[in-house]
């Protein structure tokens, strides 16, 4: 996974990645791709383009996505729309944020915030202690890793407004350990699934939720 979206990589599958903007020069792709803050780096394709199934082996059959990906600095990636996106922080502290359709946010080095949105959405962070927002819809933690210090953050389950913030989640999250990962469900069905972790990892993992919020229903919490 380390490899995804380097030039190298960029060169085979026959893309362009457009040039990085430094300072108060903010990028835009095609409707696609805003900033937050301006003060730091950002890479983001020219256009439409896009990446599918066919250039990146394991997403899913028929998948079509627009791709962002971020420089060797601290970037802030965001979408809005509902479109599928295959968005890559690179080095640095980056926040990735995605839009309301089925997206894959890969964080790469360092600390990075990845927050997908709506829909069916993947979630890596690679290297780094990361933190994983729960948001609306179903979505899966590949590479969740508690002793990197990941965290999972459930207060933006309800989304995130961009004046105010997360929209806080106050109801109670069921906590379920399978034989392949352990799941977090909200009331209202919304779900992440972090693959291969513990139920008591997941639980001792989780910020920003009240006392009482947490039910672990078939497993031990240990300390």
């Amino acid at each position: 996974m380390a490899d995804f979206l380097s030039p190298e990589w960029w060169d085979q599958a026959g893309k362009d990645i457009a040039r990085v903007f430094e300072g108060d020069k903010a990028v835009e792709s095609d409707r696609v791709c805003e900033r937050d803050k301006v003060s730091e780096e950002v890479v983001a394709v020219d256009g439409p383009q896009k990446i599918t199934s066919d250039d990146v082996p394991g997403l899913p059959d028929g998948y079509e996505a627009f791709a962002l990906g971020g420089n060797e600095g601290d970037d802030h990636l965001i979408v809005r729309g509902n479109y599928n996106v295959f968005m890559e922080g690179g080095g640095g502290r980056d926040v990735l944020i995605g839009s309301g359709g089925n997206d894959f946010l890969l964080g790469q080095n360092d600390e990075d915030f990845l927050y997908a949105g709506a829909e069916s959405d993947v979630l890596i962070g690679v290297a780094g202690a990361d933190v994983f927002m729960m948001s609306k819809g179903i979505d899966q933690v590949w590479d969740f890793n508690l002793s990197q210090k990941d965290k999972i953050s459930v207060e933006a389950i309800n989304g995130i407004d961009a004046i105010e913030g997360p929209r806080k989640y106050t109801g109670q999250i069921e906590i379920i350990q399978n034989g392949f990962g352990t799941t977090l469900m909200s009331e209202s069905g919304d779900q992440i699934f972090i693959k291969g972790a513990t139920g008591s990892d997941v639980y001792n993992s989780i910020v920003h939720a009240d006392p009482g919020q947490l039910v672990a229903v078939n497993f031990e919490v240990l300390a």
